[in-house]
């Protein structure tokens, strides 16, 4: 049997997969810290019950009785983690004209002009674990999805999937904005003037800013006011990437 790099990762497994060596390949966490991170799970769990027997007991009292309550959580990352990557782990080839992605069994192609939409939701918080997630969706309705949880260097990933794609999908977007067309994206829409979320049209003058947070949402403030006009999460904007270009497009000609 050929080697990886003599016949490719998949080779012989999909019609579209080339008989190559893909440009670049994404795997899941190897199958030791996944056992580990299953390890881990199971000890969070008798400290867990050791801590709610403590505080049955009145052993813990105050603030401190509400570590077991919010310990499941913790657990249940370290249990999912584990249990996803050992026997549901997830491979990405990259080839010059798409992608191959194996969950599992499961194996498909994705060419790069099949893709109709590339969503993000990036968590980047202060002294917390980053979070990413990024999702394609193929013309015919199949989503693939890439977490930072289940794929290593998926920002990279990320960055090299919208290198391909990013023109083809820019393009008819930026045309139809500088035509002074509408252009939709999800729930909030932009054009020459502004934005146009919940039915309501704010002018670019009247707004102070218009940026995604450190915890994945776009933000819009109006200018003199306090609170957000909206916040909205950029997981259900699709095309986020296409959008934000559009602003940096309107703000750097204003």
């Amino acid at each position: 049997m050929r080697s990886e790099t003599e016949q490719g990762l998949f080779g012989g497994g999909h019609e579209l997969i080339p008989d190559e060596a893909p440009i670049a390949l994404y795997r899941g966490q190897n199958s030791f810290v996944s056992i580990a991170c299953i390890l881990g799970g199971i000890a969070l769990v008798l400290v867990e019950i050791y801590l709610v027997q403590q505080v049955l007991d009145g052993q813990i009292r105050g603030k401190m009785a509400m570590i077991p309550w919010l310990m499941p959580i913790l657990i249940a990352f370290f249990l999912f983690r584990g249990i996803a990557n050992l026997l549901n782990p997830v491979t990405v080839a990259v080839y010059p004209h798409g992608f191959a992605y194996q969950r599992g069994k499961h194996l498909d192609f994705c060419t790069w002009e099949r893709i109709t939409t590339f969503c993000s939701h990036r968590k980047c918080m202060s002294n917390t674990m980053h979070t990413f997630k990024y999702w394609v969706t193929r013309d015919d309705g199949a989503v693939f999805t890439f977490l930072s949880s289940r794929l290593n260097n998926v920002e990279e990933l990320a960055g090299t999937i919208w290198a391909h794609i990013r023109d083809r999908l820019l393009a008819p977007a930026l045309e139809a904005f500088n035509a002074g067309e509408r252009v939709e994206f999800g729930p909030i829409a932009i054009d020459r003037s502004g934005l146009i979320y919940r039915g309501e049209h704010l002018t670019w003058d009247r707004i102070d800013e218009a940026h995604a947070d450190a915890e994945g949402d776009f933000v819009v403030k109006k200018r003199g006011k306090t609170y957000a006009w909206c916040e909205l999460s950029t997981a259900r904007i699709p095309n986020f990437w296409v959008f934000q270009e559009l602003l940096d497009v309107q703000f750097g000609a204003s």
